[in-house]
């Protein structure tokens, strides 16, 4: 029921797999919930079941959101997007250590 930011998530994403998680930490920032994946409520076994056989049974949406995961990743976590966003936080440092 608390997370972070799942990491594994960003993993399934980027190898184009449609995911399923719980509304927990930052992952809704990650899973576009209907876009990317489903969300559900942490801790709520049926709808996360549900959800399961919701993607199981409908190849098309399952197979949609997954390029939706995809893309969304590799606009957002790529290594060069990784790094570019770590060189802006160092710039940011070292600005504010002239003022």
């Amino acid at each position: 029921h608390l997370e972070g930011l799942c990491t594994s998530l960003m993993d399934a994403q980027a190898a184009g797999k449609a995911v399923i998680a719980t509304k927990a930490g930052g992952i809704p920032e990650i899973v576009d919930d209907g876009k990317t994946g489903i969300l559900v409520e942490p801790k709520d076994g049926e709808a996360l079941s549900l959800a399961l056989i919701e993607l199981l049974e409908d190849k098309k949406k399952r197979e949609h959101m997954a390029r939706n995961a995809h893309d969304f990743a590799t606009r957002n976590f790529s290594n060069d997007k990784m790094v570019e966003g770590t060189l802006e936080v160092y710039a940011e440092l070292e600005a504010g250590k002239s003022k």
